[in-house]
């Protein structure tokens, strides 16, 4: 019955069920394309003239998700253009999908036109997640600067980025050489939290700068971040790795200092004894090697001048 006779229309039992039961299905991905063509069929044109269309919401939701399952994107682009001329309402996660797919397919102009499309419509504002797939193919088409100006958007909204996506991006920094845009990102644009310095040191010690890595812990400190123990951890095995005991010793008194060797798993280090003993260690073997070169200098030395004295003579 329609509106205009003044009685409320309510959908025949059946149907309610129907769209509740295939939504159900769609979501456990128990139905395919040919299940959602009867959503459009039985529902959706169904309750093109009536006041339910609120009620189906839930069901346009599922009908696009099944269009991209089925390679259908522009069939499903369009059916939110229908749903938008009917004022049907729609959510953030109606558009969440087309965005991703749009991006992965390397249309990163038209996501990011629906991107910004819907900003501006109340209940459809992009969640983090969508944030957060932009900003990647920013990455990946190296538009960096685009990417970063949509981690300060996100900050301003309150948004957390996830930390793949910061380490993708301070990674793509590292990897072009960009070291003082990775560390402004980390220390002047990014909230101060140890999470993301933890991101720029491990993305500096990928790109083998453990010195650089090591900058980062002064930087915490100068900004009031305390760093924990994967901070000190990552650049100590570093240091370790590349044979610069001084410095990995420099780096194990302060983990001492802040009783983080009581963490140290390096070489099964687990208990306080043992942890104390290997930076003895590894501490008596940079001044032996470094006494060894001053010995080895001067050897050299000495003996260049008896070879010369023996030409003399």
């Amino acid at each position: 019955m329609p509106i205009s006779s003044g009685k409320l229309y309510k959908p025949p039992l059946q149907l309610q069920r129907r769209s509740f039961k295939i939504h159900a299905l769609v979501n456990e991905e128990e139905i395919g394309p040919r299940i959602a063509e009867k959503i459009d069929t039985f529902l959706l044109k169904k309750y093109e003239e009536e006041e339910y269309e609120e009620r189906m919401v839930p069901a346009y939701n599922s009908y696009i998700k099944w269009l991209r399952l089925d390679e259908r994107l522009k069939e499903a682009l369009q059916l939110t253009t229908y749903m938008e001329q009917k004022g049907i309402p729609r959510t953030s996660n109606t558009y969440f999908g087309l965005i991703a797919d749009l991006c992965s397919s390397g249309k990163l102009n038209e996501a990011l036109e629906l991107f910004n499309k819907t900003k501006s419509m109340p209940g459809c504002e992009p969640h983090k997640l969508i944030y957060d797939v932009v900003i990647e193919r920013l990455c990946k088409e190296k538009q960096y600067e685009s990417a970063v100006g949509l981690f300060v958007e996100m900050f301003q909204k309150d948004l957390t980025p996830e930390l793949y996506t910061v380490f993708g991006l301070l990674e793509a920094l590292c990897e072009k050489k960009r070291y003082s845009w990775a560390t402004d990102l980390v220390h002047v644009t990014f909230p101060p939290a140890v999470e993301y310095y933890n991101c720029l040191i491990t993305a500096f010690l990928d790109v083998d700068e453990p010195v650089l890595a090591k900058d980062v812990l002064r930087l915490m400190q100068e900004r009031g971040v305390n760093p924990n123990y994967l901070s000190y951890r990552h650049v100590f095995i570093a240091f370790l790795g590349k044979g610069l005991y001084p410095e990995a010793c420099e780096i194990g008194d302060e983990m001492k200092t802040n009783e983080f060797y009581k963490e140290m798993e390096t070489k099964g280090l687990l208990e306080e004894e043992e942890a104390m003993r290997f930076l003895k260690e590894i501490k008596t073997k940079a001044s032996v090697e470094g006494k060894d070169d001053l010995e080895g200098k001067d050897g050299d030395g000495d003996g260049d001048g008896d070879e010369d004295g023996e030409k003399g003579v």
